[in-house]
């Protein structure tokens, strides 16, 4: 049994390396393939062609695309994700510094969607049909449809501007990660609590759980205890794929909100033709998401043996 999980294991680290590579040649060829030049952005306008070959002997953007690929997969191999065109500091430090910043915002965004999306959905669960259910499932709907910047603008125009609970705008207190914490966490939440109540009815609806009553086990026991370990799979397997989610609207919720993580400086870094940290950006938000999924899929086949026996 754990030699076949140990070759699953490393099946899906092997198509996890396949599409990090993939996603590395795509983003490297569109971005060299896109209008515009590295040295003119970096010198400006007024820069004589002279200098302007020399920066580009220096980029390395005056050889042939394969070459500039293969030396790029050397130096990323190595741990190296080359040098800002605009600054010239060492890409991987701006990518720590500020995928630290991202990381604290996604995690604890995560934290709230998980933590009261499967509230909303075991509470929506336990009364389907009612009045509650039917005002959770409004609210849930409208968390879906609200788009992340407009969201985040509401709650700066209300919970900073008119009420002033929280700063709208910086980084580095516990009160200016409220704001685009919940800013971040209102789409995963809403798909979360709808995923619980649907995956808690079905469990609801089985036979084992019509046994326990028969056997008048407690409503909260058969509700948190056996119903809710039962529906666990697909909640799992949701909460994973809405990292994703968090990713791309950090972008968006980084800019409203004036953080200085990887979403916000990757704007920059696209507007001014930055290649470089374009290119680490896209890397980094790939692994984060591959991992987080591939971390999910095992821990599916851990909550349901009948994955492992399907393998």
């Amino acid at each position: 049994m754990w030699r076949a999980e140990l070759s699953y294991v490393a099946k899906r680290v092997a198509v996890t390396a396949l599409m990090v590579l993939v996603v590395t040649f795509v983003v490297f060829v569109v971005l060299e393939r896109t209008p515009g030049d590295p040295a003119q952005a970096r010198l400006g306008q007024n820069a004589t062609e002279e200098r302007l070959a020399e920066v580009r002997a220096e980029l390395g953007v005056d050889q042939p695309l394969v070459t500039q690929y293969v030396r790029f997969l050397g130096d990323l191999v190595q741990g190296d994700l080359g040098t800002s065109y605009l600054n010239g500091r060492p890409v991987a430090e701006e990518i720590a510094r500020t995928g630290q910043v991202s990381a604290v915002l996604a995690t604890t965004a995560m934290a709230i969607a998980v933590v009261v999306g499967m509230g909303v959905g075991i509470v929506s669960a336990a009364h389907p049909n009612g009045w509650l259910d039917g005002l959770l499932r409004i609210t849930v709907l409208t968390g879906v449809s609200i788009p992340v910047f407009w969201m985040g603008l509401i709650l700066i125009s209300f919970a900073a501007v008119r009420w002033g609970w929280f700063p709208a705008y910086g980084w580095g207190t516990p009160q200016q990660i409220v704001l685009p914490a919940v800013t971040l966490a209102t789409f995963p939440l809403a798909v979360i609590a709808r995923m619980t109540r649907s995956s808690m009815l079905e469990a609801l609806g089985s036979e084992h759980i019509r046994t326990l009553r028969a056997y008048a086990v407690p409503e909260r026991v058969i509700l948190l205890k056996y119903a809710l370990k039962q529906a666990l799979a697909p909640i799992a397997t949701i909460i994973g794929l809405q990292f994703g989610a968090l990713i791309a609207g950090a972008i968006l919720t980084e800019s409203v909100f004036g953080i200085p993580g990887i979403g916000r400086l990757t704007v920059d870094a696209i507007l001014s033709r930055d290649h470089p940290y374009v290119r680490a950006a896209v890397i980094f938000t790939t692994v984060a998401y591959v991992t987080v999924n591939l971390a999910v899929d095992l821990l599916y086949r851990w909550i349901d043996p009948r994955q492992r026996r399907t393998a």
